[in-house]
């Protein structure tokens, strides 16, 4: 559970400060390890600059084919084929997102771990959109690293992400590419999700993903889900997810199966 505080400030020199405090009840999740974490926008004609104690926006080239609405968890797999880019989120962070120019979008983000840790991140993006045809057209491209806790450590990251999501009308097409390389492991994974906005209330949503590791034959994931969301009213919104899964671990132990996940979602 966290509570958000947040406001925004117009200043007399056209500059935009947005800022905010995050209070969780637990130190689970990325918001910082005492649970708390703030942030500082500085936003203008030159882009948006945050100051941060987590995430920041070092992670806006990556993408997801993963749109089926809630779906849970499945198998715990140490790559599912999602987008692992990290936002530079390694203690505090200093990330710069420009503004949109001829359709062309990039990002930069600086995480420093601290004086006990050697793990500090970056991570970089890029995106163009585009209109052709009627239909909107959207290249992304991302990639981030993080560097070794210690010198004896094997816990150094990277990782990328490439898309595509072309959207006509009520229907959205979203390609991607994302891959982690870690001490011992080469994932690499592939996605594609379609989402269709059926009507004003009723929005369908599939995907199907896979990936494998190129340093284990064994590892191999799979996973397709299909997603109803239905807005009852303002601040009312149901899902059902269907999910259907197979992993096979670098032991070579297979697991697999299929749920249905209902969810009603209340916002005020």
């Amino acid at each position: 559970t966290a509570i958000t505080f947040s406001g925004t400030v117009m200043a007399d020199s056209g500059l935009k400060l947005c800022g905010g405090q995050t209070i969780s009840a637990s130190n689970g999740g990325s918001v910082g390890s005492d649970g708390n974490a703030a942030y500082l926008d500085i936003g203008g004609d030159f882009g948006n600059l945050r100051f941060a104690d987590g995430d920041g926006y070092g992670d806006n080239g990556e993408t997801s084919a993963d749109v089926a609405a809630d779906k849970g968890t499945t198998a715990g797999a140490p790559f599912d084929g999602d987008s692992k880019i990290a936002a530079a989120s390694a203690g505090v962070s200093v990330s710069y997102k420009s503004p949109k120019v001829n359709g062309f979008q990039v990002n930069f983000g600086v995480g420093d771990a601290g004086s006990t840790s050697k793990g500090d991140s970056t991570a970089r993006g890029v995106s163009y959109s585009a209109t052709t045809m009627g239909a909107g057209v959207t290249l992304r491209y991302g990639s981030s690293s993080t560097a070794k806790t210690s010198g004896t450590a094997n816990d150094d990251n990277s990782a990328t992400s490439a898309g595509v999501i072309v959207s006509a009308g009520a229907l959205t097409l979203t390609l991607a590419q994302n891959t982690k390389k870690t001490d011992g492991n080469s994932y690499a994974g592939t996605g594609v999700g379609v989402t269709y906005q059926a009507t004003e209330e009723l929005k369908l949503a599939l995907h199907s993903k896979s990936a494998e590791d190129s340093k284990d034959a064994d590892y191999d994931y799979g996973e397709t889900a299909l997603s109803a969301s239905y807005a009852f009213a303002k601040g009312l919104m149901g899902h059902v997810t269907y999910t259907d899964w197979s992993y096979t671990n670098a032991g070579g132990s297979k697991n697999g199966g299929n749920y249905t996940n209902l969810e009603l979602q209340v916002s005020f």
